[in-house]
């Protein structure tokens, strides 16, 4: 298998830039300030959190943590604050250094008592950016060291963002050389929103099943016979014994 095949369309369609970036316009504002202070960003899964964290890092020397299998103290006491304490020169400035904390609410509770004391002793040469799915985890005290911003979609802006969904998987599944009926398209994104993540991968399990050409039969079919072929499929595509981009 080529490398092109190995490769997870959520990866290769990762947003690079703010302007790529599917979010209500009250989330731009605040990105396009950069890091200014500490985020917690939270909401649903599959919604930009991640994207965005990484987008907001580009320029500056970052180091990406998955709490999710990183959940010690450890990595606060050694980790994290090793790489806080250096000298950070990127292109012969110094640089504000950006830590990311992906998956922020699978910690432990020694992991956040840690986190409170180093977030304030290097306040003049870190930003910490965390992700959630689940805010209610994050303690208040945690909480109060971060500017907490929800990825969950109001009423309103769920129209808009559902538009920008519908666009952004037609122009991949152009990209791909794959047709997908209006109906068909409609009717996938509205059973994966606002899961966007997810989306991109079920259109990745189409092309492997070697459907190039979607139909609304093709959206619900897929969902239920095809289950088991997706769920292989993308199980060996994220193994970690598999050399792809990550």
């Amino acid at each position: 298998m080529t490398h092109a095949k190995k490769l997870l369309w959520t990866e290769k369609y990762r947003p690079q830039i703010l302007d790529d970036l599917i979010v209500p316009e009250r989330i731009s504002k605040k990105l396009n300030k950069g890091v200014y202070q500490n985020f917690l960003f939270y909401g649903s899964p599959g919604s930009g959190k991640t994207s965005s964290a990484k987008i907001l890092a580009t320029g500056h020397p970052y180091l990406y943590i998955n709490c999710s299998s990183e959940t010690g103290v450890d990595t606060v006491r050694n980790k994290i604050s090793e790489f806080c304490s250096t000298l950070s020169l990127l292109d012969g400035e110094r640089k504000l250094k950006i830590v990311i904390l992906d998956e922020f609410d699978g910690v432990s509770d020694q992991y956040m008592k840690a986190l409170r004391g180093t977030i304030e002793q290097f306040h003049l040469s870190a930003r910490f950016i965390a992700t959630c799915n689940y805010f209610n985890k994050i303690p208040d005290n945690i909480q109060s060291r971060f500017e907490c911003i929800s990825f969950d979609f109001s009423d309103d802006e769920e129209t808009e963002i559902l538009k920008s969904y519908l666009r952004r998987i037609y122009e991949i599944c152009k990209a791909e050389g794959m047709e997908i009926e209006k109906d068909a398209l409609m009717e996938l994104v509205k059973r994966k929103f606002p899961d966007l993540r997810n989306t991109i991968n079920v259109l990745q399990g189409y092309y492997a099943e070697g459907i190039t050409k979607i139909t609304s039969k093709d959206v619900t079919t897929f969902h239920g016979a095809y289950k088991d072929l997706f769920d292989l499929v993308f199980n060996q595509l994220a193994s970690p014994h598999k050399n792809y981009q990550d």
